[in-house]
């Protein structure tokens, strides 16, 4: 869009656009209604055909289509923002479906609440793959998942001790990818209490 074309609709018209969003009783509502399926449409058959093909080259180019054609730039940045936010990689991952599930995942969230985007992210194939979920279990806690959710992804450094990291990936233990989805394995869950008082500090 021009800057021109957002002068003439003025900023409530120019903002419903950005957002993706329209005035139903304006008539180029459903022009870009139509226009947004359309580049749906396309879209997916591009991604489709990267993940069928295996090649994570072509899911990178996917990605860059999107961006540069998409008739919903604040989606497309918010969902470049909240990848680089719970990022990781197709090097360890090494599965090019996890990975454009990801990427729709932050897209479906991108303009919604972090809680939600939080939740749904954490319990994700790649997410549990990149941060090595099948390793943590019952009596062997891998602390990955735990730390980089209070590190990275909300709390920040100096907001937590290393005990709650402990604790944190007991919690966590049991969470699991089979069959391509998440699973919770009470078997492998350290259901326990702790033998010392959590610290207060």
């Amino acid at each position: 869009m021009t800057i021109q074309q957002k002068l003439r609709d003025g900023w409530e018209k120019s903002i419903d656009r950005l957002l993706g969003r329209g005035k139903r009783e304006h008539a180029e509502y459903e022009l870009d209604e139509k226009s947004n399926a359309q580049f749906e449409q396309l879209a997916e058959t591009i991604g489709d055909a990267a993940v069928g093909a295996s090649n994570a080259d072509r899911l990178r180019a996917w990605w860059v289509f999107r961006m540069l054609m998409t008739p919903r730039p604040l989606v497309e940045r918010m969902t470049l923002l909240w990848q680089n936010h719970f990022a990781t990689s197709n090097n360890k991952v090494q599965d090019v479906s996890a990975m454009y599930e990801q990427n729709h995942l932050s897209r479906k969230h991108s303009l919604g609440r972090f809680g939600d985007l939080l939740k749904a992210v954490v319990k994700h194939r790649a997410m549990l793959s990149w941060l090595d979920a099948a390793s943590n279990r019952k009596e062997h806690p891998n602390e990955n998942l735990a730390r980089e959710l209070m590190e990275l992804f909300t709390l920040g450094e100096g907001h937590y001790i290393e005990r709650d990291v402990a604790e944190a990936a007991r919690c966590l233990t049991g969470w699991t990818i089979r069959g391509n989805r998440f699973e919770f394995v009470p078997a492998m869950h350290d259901a326990g209490e702790h033998a010392e008082p959590f610290c207060n500090s």
